[in-house]
C-alpha cells in the first residue's frame, strides 16, 4: 500500500476517536446543566454513545462489504459527522428548556445516537480499505485481522488523547461550541484528504507516494 494512503487512514482514524471525545465530554458537560445531576448526564450520554457505535458497527460494517467504493462511503461518514457539530449545542439547549425528565432524557439519547452511529462505521470500513489496497503489497499484504486491530489502535489513541484535550485544554480555553466545531473541522478535513486515495486498489489518485516497504 502507497505510504499516503496509510497516512490518510491513519489521520482519518485518530481524529474519529478525538472527534467522538470532543462530543462526548461536551454532552456531558452540557447536559450536566440540563438535569442537574453528574450521574444521570454522563449515564445516559454513555449509553447512547455504546448503542450508536455498536449500531453503526454492525449494519454499517455490514454495509461495506456490500459496497464496491468503501472509500466513497467513509467520505460520506466523515462528512456526516462533521455536520452533527452544528446541532448538538442548539438541540441541548432545546433540551436545557424543557420541565418534562422523561423528554429531556429522549431527546439527550437521541442527540448521540446519530453521530455515534456513523462513528461506529469508520473502524469496519477503514480496515477493509486498509485491506483491500494492502493486497497490492504481495507476500506481505496485512491479514484482515491486522487491519482491524491497526484501525481499532489508531482510534483508540485519538479518543485518549481526545478525552484529555476536551476535559482539560479546549474546553477552559475555548468553550463547549468552539471545542464542537473543532471536532467538526477535524472530521471534514479527514474527508477532504480521503478524496486523495482511488476508490479502488487498481487506481491511482493523488500527490506522488512512496511505495510502503
Amino acid at each position: 500500500m502507497p505510504r499516503w494512503y496509510r497516512i490518510v487512514l491513519s489521520y482519518v482514524l485518530l481524529t474519529s476517536g478525538a472527534t467522538a471525545m470532543f462530543y462526548e465530554v461536551v454532552l456531558i458537560r452540557e447536559l450536566t446543566l440540563a438535569f442537574g445531576a453528574t450521574e444521570i448526564a454522563t449515564g445516559g450520554t454513555l449509553a447512547a454513545f455504546m448503542a450508536g457505535l455498536a449500531l453503526g458497527s454492525r449494519m454499517l460494517g455490514a454495509l461495506s462489504d456490500r459496497t464496491s467504493n468503501p472509500v466513497v462511503l467513509l467520505i460520506l461518514l466523515e462528512l456526516g459527522i462533521s455536520a452533527c457539530a452544528l446541532y448538538l449545542l442548539p438541540a441541548v439547549g432545546l433540551v436545557q428548556t424543557l420541565s418534562s425528565f422523561s423528554w429531556k432524557l429522549f431527546l439527550s439519547l437521541a442527540l448521540m445516537l446519530f453521530p455515534t452511529f456513523l462513528m461506529g462505521g469508520e473502524i469496519p470500513i477503514a480496515a477493509k480499505i486498509l485491506f483491500e489496497h494492502g493486497q497490492t503489497d504481495g507476500e506481505d499484504a496485512p491479514g484482515m485481522g491486522e487491519c482491524i486491530g491497526y484501525a481499532y489502535s489508531a482510534d483508540t489513541v485519538g479518543a485518549i488523547v481526545g478525552a484529555l484535550m476536551a476535559g482539560m485544554v479546549l474546553i477552559p480555553l475555548l468553550g463547549s461550541l468552539r471545542t464542537l466545531l473543532l471536532g467538526g473541522l477535524l472530521e471534514a478535513v479527514g474527508a477532504m484528504t480521503l478524496f486523495t486515495m482511488p476508490e479502488s486498489p487498481g487506481e491511482s489518485s493523488g500527490p506522488p507516494v512512496e511505495e510502503a516497504v
